[in-house]
């Protein structure tokens, strides 16, 4: 029997090694209806920093609160989320048995009928200029933003979040190394606890930014957006972010899968259930690695080597 403070991190390592098989099997897959990668990587990389803050914060509740405390937190949201989703089942019952009566009452209108809850693609028509399936147009700035939907993601774009995650996992290390010679409380401590945070801010802002640049520029241009298409706008990125720095407070401080709460905020969003799962896969692993070697930087894992135990549960 493993401690809770032990427990918590076996299961984020666990949740880390599932997280990584996930991405390396979802990578090569493409969107149901376009040509375009299945993850939405604009909606990880908008929304992922903010999980990786909530996760050092996290981390750092869980050392310092009481096992009874940390306990009640874990089962007071795992009994919100079930209610959650018990209501959304029930809710989904509902519509569907519905879709089943009014089918037996009008049976030529069942034969167009799709189940309620199941993506549709818009009916087969002629491409415009400025559809997503429309042949590319050198030289303008449609086809610029195709180009962009068909590929991966940008490497600048991913250098830069790899560098948040890196400021994450650099500023504990150097908290936790003794050549370092931080003490704790000191200044430089709380200095290095933070630093984190502007540097998640400053990134955030240039991508959001850029988003709705570029989100305004397609409806200027009259791009027909998909079926499940995330519409970004000021006040829900806010929201969004807002909720993704619970999920990865969650992740940290009670070694919850941040995608308890990171899917169910995906598909509140619009987002299509197949891509809304390759996408909360892909921000988990960056939520859960990091969680995982910060842990294994505090010496939070069980046993005198530590590593050995982070890298079994990491394998499994």
């Amino acid at each position: 029997h493993y401690q809770p403070r032990h427990a918590v991190a076996l299961s984020t390592a666990t949740i880390f090694g599932g997280m990584i098989v996930n991405l390396c099997m979802n990578l090569p897959k493409r969107h149901p209806f376009l040509d375009r990668p299945l993850i939405d990587f604009t909606a990880a990389f908008i929304l992922e920093p903010s999980a990786l803050v909530g996760t050092v914060l996290g981390v750092l509740l869980n050392r310092i609160l009481p096992t009874l405390v940390t306990s009640l937190l874990l089962v007071l949201l795992l009994a919100y989320t079930t209610c959650k989703t018990t209501r959304k089942g029930q809710a989904a019952y509902r519509r569907e048995s519905h879709v089943r009566r009014t089918s037996t009452r009008d049976p030529p209108a069942a034969a167009g009928a799709v189940a309620l809850g199941a993506p549709t693609s818009p009916a087969p028509a002629t491409p415009g200029p400025f559809s997503p399936t429309a042949p590319l147009l050198p030289g303008t700035a449609h086809a610029t933003l195709l180009e962009r939907d068909r590929s991966s993601p940008e490497s600048r774009t991913l250098c830069l979040l790899l560098c948040v995650w890196g400021t994450v996992l650099l500023t504990n290390y150097l908290k936790q190394s003794p050549a370092a010679g931080v003490r704790c409380g000191s200044s430089l401590y709380w200095g290095l606890t933070l630093l984190p945070v502007p540097v998640t801010v400053v990134y955030l802002l240039g991508m959001i930014r850029w988003t709705l640049r570029e989100h305004e520029l397609k409806r200027r241009l009259g791009f027909e957006f998909a079926a499940g298409d995330l519409q970004w706008s000021e006040a829900a990125t806010a929201k969004y972010v807002l909720f993704m720095a619970v999920a990865g407070l969650s992740a940290g401080c009670l070694g919850i899968g941040g995608g308890t709460i990171q899917g169910p905020v995906l598909l509140e969003m619009g987002m299509l259930p197949q891509v809304q799962a390759a996408t909360t896969t892909t921000m988990i692993l960056f939520t859960t690695s990091s969680a995982s070697i910060l842990f294994l930087l505090s010496g939070q894992y069980p046993g005198p080597v530590k590593y050995d135990y982070f890298l079994w549960f990491v394998g499994v």
